[in-house]
Order: C-alpha cells, then sequence, then structure tokens
C-alpha cells in the first residue's frame, strides 16, 4: 500500500503497458477501506482503461472513503463542500493517477496524494 508522498510508474510502448500493480493498489484500497460500495471503483478502472487504449492524456483523482469509492466530480464536491474542511481525512486514501504519452510511449503515474493538494488542483 502506497504511503502518502509516494507513487507507482509504469511505462512502455503503447500497447503493451502492464498496469496490474496500480490496478491492485487500488483494487486492495478500496477492498480493505470500504465497507460498502468499493466496487465504485469499477467505473474508475474502466474509464481509466479506456483511456490507456484510446492513448489519451488524462488525469484521474480517486478517493477512497469508508462509504464507497468517488471520482474526480464527487472528489471536487467534497474538497469544496464545508464539510471536508472541517472534517480533515474526508478520505481514507487518495489518489491521482495520470495518463501522458510521448512518441510512442506511454506512462502511468499513480501517486498517494493528501486532501489539501488535491484541493490546491481540484477547487
Amino acid at each position: 500500500m502506497l504511503p502518502i508522498g509516494k507513487s507507482i510508474k509504469e511505462t512502455a510502448q503503447i500497447g503493451n503497458l502492464n498496469i496490474s500493480g496500480i490496478f491492485s493498489e487500488l483494487i486492495q484500497a478500496a477492498g480493505m477501506g470500504c465497507e460498502c460500495y468499493a466496487s465504485d471503483l469499477f467505473y474508475d478502472l474502466t474509464s481509466i482503461n479506456n483511456a490507456i487504449k484510446s492513448a489519451e492524456e488524462k488525469v484521474f483523482y480517486i478517493g477512497i472513503r469508508t462509504n464507497g469509492v468517488d471520482g474526480e466530480s464527487f472528489v471536487r464536491s467534497r474538497l469544496n463542500r464545508d464539510s471536508c474542511s472541517y472534517e480533515p481525512n474526508c478520505y481514507l486514501k487518495l489518489y491521482r493517477l495520470s495518463v501522458s504519452v510521448e512518441n510512442e510511449e506511454m506512462t502511468v503515474l499513480l501517486e498517494r496524494i493528501n486532501e489539501y493538494e488535491a484541493e490546491r488542483e481540484l477547487v
């Protein structure tokens, strides 16, 4: 499990990227942290997989809560509300995943971030 500030990076030619370590991190985080609705992660994994298949550069934010998994729009919404401001650690774990493409090479970087970093970037 990634501590805050650490990352997993996978780089390979387009079409040959193995992101099983990245997906394993996210699946384990949801499975260990969520008491219900861990399967919400499936939607984020599908979107990530689609971006990789189409070689689309994109950034995803994934928040793990006791009661589910949030994608970027819900992460943004929760961080924008006063409740998270007054309640630090709204998320058990928060990740930023970026997909980048240069020439014929693709890089997927999964970073464990804190709420304050996400708030600076999203709100």
